[in-house]
């Protein structure tokens, strides 16, 4: 009988141990499932850009992506303001991270975010947020 009462625990303990096993890989594959995986989002197209700048004034731009892999280039036609023009776009996406570059003269202004579809967002790189809706 005493063999039985210490054979019982350990079939629990055997028990819970597989169920907790195949509870945790089930969780780690959500997780994985929700943040992208290893794939890139889709960045390619055309996207309708608004940000705030460090005066507080509302931007918009157009971007014009092209995506090969996780790297990104294109155009940001900016509208607006003193430095309305098309300047040359680069970056990369990494599962739903983006992180979007452009170079206006002197100036570097660097975009980071998410994205979710047909929505991009995130902060500019002194913290001004921004978002993206594709068109």
């Amino acid at each position: 009988m005493a063999a039985q009462a210490n054979r019982a625990p350990s079939a629990i303990t055997d028990a819970l141990t597989a169920s907790s096993s195949n509870a945790l890989a089930r969780v780690a594959m959500q997780e994985s499932s929700a943040q992208g995986g290893d794939a890139a989002a889709s960045a390619s197209g055309v996207w309708l850009m608004t940000w705030t700048n460090e005066k507080g004034d509302t931007r918009h731009a157009t971007l014009h992506i092209e995506q090969e892999g996780e790297a990104l280039s294109g155009a940001a036609d900016v509208q607006g303001g003193p430095k309305s023009g098309t300047y040359r776009l680069t970056g990369s996406v990494r599962g739903n991270r983006i992180v979007l570059n452009v170079k206006v003269y002197w100036r570097h202004a660097s975009f980071r975010g998410t994205i979710d579809g047909t929505k991009m967002s995130g902060s500019t790189h002194d913290g001004r947020p921004w978002l993206a809706t594709k068109s």
